[in-house]
């Protein structure tokens, strides 16, 4: 049933209930759905999220809509079959690269990364932003009917199983790069997240930061966790406090789950500093650079010196930074390299045939500034 309470919008909930129900077999391939008019009845929706919905399914290959006849359930061995036949071959030379957006330096390294090192391989690229879609099923298949022969994706969330099992059952070889929800038989490319954390953490305990905090969001993605992992191994290490949760008041010992919980978000951190200033200096890991200048501008707002009575450590480099006031310690990270890493594989992988996964690590490094008192 239609939930008009929930957050979900309605051409999605829509278009899970006429998946399941392929899935069910309610609708077998081959069958016509009811018209457009008796869908609305059925489901108590106007045409505009339900066309919505049936142009999704489409795009995700669940559907096939002919003018004048009406909207039908593709068969999926027929779809198999058309796939395997523009499965690589001396003349598709076209790898798809699937990212959530490109709008920052690090992605957008990553995309000129990739696509220069496939034109060296004389290979044509098609970029698609998951972002615009809303949905990564959506831009991958898309990359498919446009003939991509591979596919490598930089996930905008953590459930990827059921569309690279779909993938692979296609014949077509899919790669992810940066993030991995815990799947091991799949090629992946990324930075060193966790590395990158623990550098951080070094790097504030050489400058005498020996309590330190982690600013960020998103900790459903490993990429972000492993962040926060790498940067809470690190000030064990090197015997400094973690203060997130006394932070949030908890003083008891906390399991991975409760750690995870923390909140983390800046505002919520600027306003409990204050009961902290008798442990000053205090250094701050932020999950990217785009937090840490959100963090900066809340703690100078609030009178605090950035280097001396807090330090700040960002994510990505990105240029951005440099031009903070102090100018931004970070973690930098080569998108370039990993874009030509995830290149070089995928053509790889369709020339010479199926090997067992690989995973790829790439190293980062500190880009010291002023942020912490540097200099």
């Amino acid at each position: 049933m239609i939930d008009r309470n929930s957050a979900i919008p309605l051409h999605k909930q829509i278009s899970r209930m006429i998946r399941n129900q392929i899935a069910s077999g309610k609708y077998q391939a081959g069958d016509i759905l009811p018209s457009e008019k008796e869908l609305g009845q059925m489901y108590q929706v106007s045409r505009y999220p339900l066309r919505q919905a049936l142009n999704s399914l489409s795009e995700e290959g669940f559907l096939e809509r002919t003018r004048g006849k009406g909207t039908f359930v593709r068969d999926p061995a027929q779809d198999s079959r058309r796939q395997k036949n523009i499965r690589f071959t001396a003349a598709n030379r076209t790898i798809a690269l699937v990212m959530p957006t490109v709008h920052y330096d690090y992605p957008a390294a990553i995309v000129s990364g990739f696509v220069s090192r496939a034109a060296s391989r004389d290979y044509a690229v098609l970029i698609g932003a998951s972002k615009i879609d809303g949905d990564e099923r959506i831009t991958a298949e898309r990359m498919v009917r446009a003939g991509a022969a591979g596919l490598v994706l930089f996930a905008a969330g953590d459930h990827l199983a059921d569309l690279l099992q779909s993938l692979a059952s296609r014949g077509i070889y899919a790669s992810l790069i940066d993030r991995n929800p815990g799947l091991e038989h799949v090629d992946f490319i990324s930075t060193d997240h966790a590395g990158g954390g623990y550098m951080a953490a070094r790097h504030f305990c050489q400058h005498h930061f020996h309590s330190a905090a982690f600013a960020g969001e998103k900790l459903h993605l490993s990429s972000v966790r492993d962040r926060l992992d790498g940067f809470r191994r690190g000030l064990a290490q090197y015997q400094a406090e973690f203060i997130n949760p006394r932070l949030c008041g908890r003083t008891e010992p906390l399991s991975e789950a409760d750690i995870m919980a923390l909140d983390y978000s800046p505002e919520f951190l600027v306003s409990r500093l204050e009961r902290f200033r008798s442990g000053f200096p205090i250094g701050i890991f932020c999950m990217n650079d785009g937090v840490a200048i959100h963090l900066a501008g809340l703690l100078q707002h609030q009178g605090y010196v950035i280097g001396k009575e807090i330090g700040l450590i960002g994510f990505d480099n990105t240029a951005a930074g440099r031009y903070l006031n102090p100018p931004l310690t970070t973690v930098d990270q080569n998108g370039a390299l990993i874009g030509e890493t995830a290149a070089d594989l995928a053509i790889q992988r369709l020339e010479n045939g199926e090997r067992q996964s690989v995973r790829h690590i790439l190293p980062t490094q500190i880009i010291i500034r002023k942020s912490c008192g540097e200099g």
